[in-house]
This record gives structure tokens, sequence and C-alpha cells, in this order.
């Protein structure tokens, strides 16, 4: 075959145009290695000496400098999340290559939003948190009534479950009171009870998938407190596990990957998938299990609030006297 010269510097114009491109590709998924989800107490950028907050990135070439008592959780481009707990300095390299091989299948979406998220209670302090928000009063009121609430949407609409363990996080409607027991009774759908819980703790823990159900896998969830006049009734909520389909398998698709082991990273992801697709109780559960497995860390914490605040689960609102820079923690000492 016979090439003229002005085909040949065409092909090779073209050739440098694609391998250009090809480098661009290559150095854009390179800029970084990780993106901080969430950190605690004093954690340097041995590069440039800065702190470390959620939604930082750190590149391959970086150094991570972690002080006593210090926590920071990181996800990598593939998706995959990393704790690291213990003092010391660490080389991104070495973290990413512990991270390498199975992609993660958590979509890029969910990944931006938790981050973003999580950006906003990172820089938070704890201790000024409680004057981000204030009750709400007057015509704004919770369709579920009575004096014991959960972390739980409204009643006049289905509860749908992805999985089958149910969370129950329950509190006083009226923030002055406190009750000494909780009471939760589980029924089916024709009214009949198939399980009853008697505790003082305020997290009540139900595996649904060891209950009997009629007709479908659905029940009527009552709380209140033991031995207290309730004049409206129990606080009620109907929940049910979702079934099989379209939502389902997007949801088990997001929410399959993540570290090798369990951790508090990959719950807070989980919350985010949960959030988006409207499966808010899920989404308390994995806030619960994150912040059971890190307690110490506040951010974990602050995100659950603003999340339980945001979807309209506490009857809180943003308190406009209180502004985002009266929120922030001071830098720990270099």
């Amino acid at each position: 075959m016979n090439y003229t010269v002005k085909s040949i510097n065409t092909m090779k114009k073209f050739t440098l145009l694609t391998l250009m491109m090809l480098v661009t590709l290559a150095t854009q998924a390179q800029s970084y290695s990780f993106r901080v989800l969430a950190s605690n107490g004093k954690v340097l950028s041995k590069a440039n000496n800065k702190r470390l907050w959620a939604g930082s990135t750190v590149k391959s070439t970086d150094q991570i400098v972690l002080a006593p008592n210090a926590y920071l959780g990181l996800i990598h481009t593939n998706g995959k999340t990393i704790e690291l707990k213990k003092a010391g300095t660490y080389k991104v390299s070495t973290l990413a290559a512990k991270v390498s091989g199975r992609q993660s299948s958590t979509t890029a979406k969910y990944v931006n939003y938790v981050v973003g998220e999580m950006a906003k209670a990172d820089k938070e302090d704890i201790n000024k948190n409680h004057r981000k928000y204030m009750a709400i009063t007057g015509s704004v009121e919770r369709s579920v009534q009575g004096i014991v609430k959960a972390y739980l949407p409204g009643n006049s609409e289905n509860i749908e479950l992805f999985g089958d363990e149910l969370y129950l996080k329950l509190y006083p409607a009226d923030p002055a009171k406190k009750y000494d027991t909780y009471e939760v009774r589980v029924l089916d759908m024709v009214n009949k009870e198939v399980a009853k819980y008697t505790t003082e703790e305020d997290l009540v823990k139900i595996d649904l998938a060891k209950l009997p159900y009629k007709y479908d896998k659905s029940w009527i969830i009552y709380v209140t407190a033991v031995g207290e006049d309730d004049p409206l009734g129990p606080s009620q909520y109907n929940v049910s596990i979702l079934e099989e389909g379209d939502k389902y398998t997007v949801v088990k698709k997001e929410i399959e990957a993540g570290s090798d082991e369990a951790n508090a990273l990959d719950k807070i992801v989980q919350a985010g998938v949960y959030e988006q697709e409207g499966l808010l109780a899920d989404a308390v559960r994995s806030y619960e299990e994150a912040i059971a497995l890190q307690p110490d860390v506040d951010t974990y914490k602050i995100a659950y609030k603003d999340f339980l605040v945001r979807t309209k689960i506490l009857p809180l609102q943003v308190n406009p006297d209180v502004k985002a820079e009266d929120l922030v923690k001071e830098e720990e000492s270099k």
C-alpha cells in the first residue's frame, strides 16, 4: 500500500494527538490517590505540613503524619476505603497498594455526595454544633404523634427497608422530658402482635427476618414510654422490606463494595447511598453502625445529626443567628 507524504504526516499528527490525550487523561486520573472522608485530631500532609480535612486530596507521592489518638478515613479513586488509627508517618503509595485490585462498585455520584456532606461536618466543633439548630415550633408539626418518637420518617407513608434489620433510635417528643423505660410493639398487617421490646436503652435493634408476617413483609411499629400517659396514643410507623426489582438491584450493587473488612467509612458511604435512594431507615442504621465502630470520631456524629435535620426526621431547623464560621473547631497546634 502506498502512502503519500501528506497522509503520513496526517497519521503522525493523529497519533501524536491521541498520545497527548491519553497522557492528559492519565495525568488527571493520577492527580490524587485518595480523598479524605473524615479526620479526627492532628493529621497533616507531610508535603506542605497542612491539616487534612474531609474533602482534602493526597497524591501518591505524599506522606501522611498522624499524631497520637488521631484518626483518618480515606477513600481511594477506585472507591475502596482505608482507616488510619495508629500514630506514625504513612506513605500514600503504600496505602494505595493495599487497596489496589478489585474496583469498588460505588458510583462516583454517591461518593461525591458523601464527601461533600462530610466536608461540611469535619471542620465543625461538636461542642459548638448544638447551637447550629433550633426546635421547630408553631404551625410545623410532625405527622407522628405520641410522647416518644423514633429516628424515622412520618407515619403516613410506608417506610421501606433495604436490609432486614431495623434500628429504632428513640427520643422524647418533649426535650424537657426523660423516660426511664421505652416500649416497642411490632404487629403484622392484621394487627397481631409478633414482638414486644421493653428497654431502658434509647436504641432498639429489630431483626425483621426473624419475625412472622401476613401477606407481605410489612409490619406496624408502635413506640411509647412505660407507665406514662400517652393521650394521643403511641407513635406509629409502617415498615416494609424492599422487594427485589430495579431499585433493589441498584442499591445492592452500590453498597456491596468497600474495604476488605467492614469499617466506619463504608457505613458512611452506604448511608449516603441509602439517603439518595430514599431508604432513610437504612441510612439511620448505617450512621449508628459507623458511630459504634468509631465512637471518638466527632465528624460522624455531626454528619448524622445534619442528616436527621435535612431529611426532617428530627424536628429541628438551622438557627439563623449562628454563622458557619462560629462553629469551626480550632486547628491543633503544629
